[in-house]
């Protein structure tokens, strides 16, 4: 995934496969130069699966809402990590809170109101301050209200693609 940031002129890309988000000052990147910012690992050489405050196992999803970076962690960590990014990021830097889970150390999947499964595309309304988190593990669409702030762990408001938030079957709908 790509979120190019045109407040900031910045362009945050998903390097799913080493479990990292990288950060390009969007004017070098026709310069062919390398990313100036790590999320998810300590540097540019590593590539260590983690489930923690400042690790990814998979990227996927990103999107920007305010001063606050959501990357959707799909393979296998069930969440969304917030990180502040008003003041820009250093290499390595710790979210500053999660979605989808309790804690940062967490991963369990469930079908609730408050649990992921393999999160992958994320959107904003910025008009009402609400994430969309594609949830596809559970075939629906989580809402979350960030207008007011974040807690970890919070509570979807609206569940879209099932009729409650404790139902995550496939249905096909008639053609």
């Amino acid at each position: 995934s790509l979120l190019y940031d045109a407040a900031t002129n910045q362009l945050y890309v998903a390097d799913y496969g080493n479990k990292r988000v990288l950060l390009h000052p969007a004017h070098n990147i026709v310069n062919g130069q390398g990313a100036l910012k790590v999320l998810g690992q300590p540097d540019f050489t590593s590539s260590i699966m983690a489930t923690t405050q400042s690790g990814f196992r998979g990227p996927r999803g990103l999107t920007k809402y305010k001063n606050h970076l959501f990357v959707s962690d799909a393979q296998g960590n069930n969440r969304v990590l917030v990180f502040d990014v008003a003041d820009g990021i250093t290499n390595g830097e710790n979210a500053v809170k999660v979605i989808g889970q309790k804690d940062f150390v967490s991963n369990i999947s469930a079908t609730s109101q408050n649990r992921l499964s393999h999160p992958y595309g994320l959107d904003i309304d910025p008009v009402n301050g609400k994430l969309l988190v594609a949830d596809p593990g559970h075939y629906r669409v989580m809402v979350f209200d960030i207008a007011d702030g974040i807690t970890n762990g919070e509570n979807a408001v609206k569940v879209i693609g099932q009729k409650e938030f404790t139902t995550g079957v496939m249905t096909l709908s008639p053609s």
